[in-house]
């Protein structure tokens, strides 16, 4: 997330609206690495309750060329120090033979974010 460049619509009627493009990013696990590409992002709602509406949509190329696209949506809640504990449920897509398997994927995303320096990091495992 690139906090200096994020768009924000404070005290909407939703709650406070966050635009943040990926300045960079990386995806590493078994049998997969690649690079988040531009134009990936979250858009998300601090609601009245403090709690975060997580809305993320990003794209994957990995280290072998392929392009796995993936969303999810999830909640953010403050911990301590400022951070954000995130929790989603991303479902990925690509066109690759190679990759294919992801497409019947069902996944929970656990992880924190740190909106001071704009740092997102979270695991994300298979449901069987």
């Amino acid at each position: 997330m690139d906090a200096d460049k994020a768009l924000f619509v404070r005290k909407g009627p939703m709650g406070t609206r966050i635009v943040s493009m990926v300045a960079s990013g990386g995806v590493k696990g078994s049998g997969l690495a690649g690079a988040l590409m531009p134009g990936s992002g979250d858009w998300v709602t601090i609601r009245q309750d403090g709690m975060w509406d997580l809305d993320v949509r990003a794209a994957i190329v990995t280290d072998d060329g392929a392009t796995i696209l993936y969303c999810y949506t999830g909640v953010g809640t403050p911990i301590a120090e400022g951070r954000i504990r995130v929790r989603g449920a991303p479902r990925f897509e690509t066109d690759s033979p190679k990759y294919a398997w992801l497409n019947a994927v069902q996944a929970v995303a656990l992880g924190e974010a740190d909106p001071q320096s704009g740092t997102v990091f979270y695991d994300i495992f298979s449901l069987a």
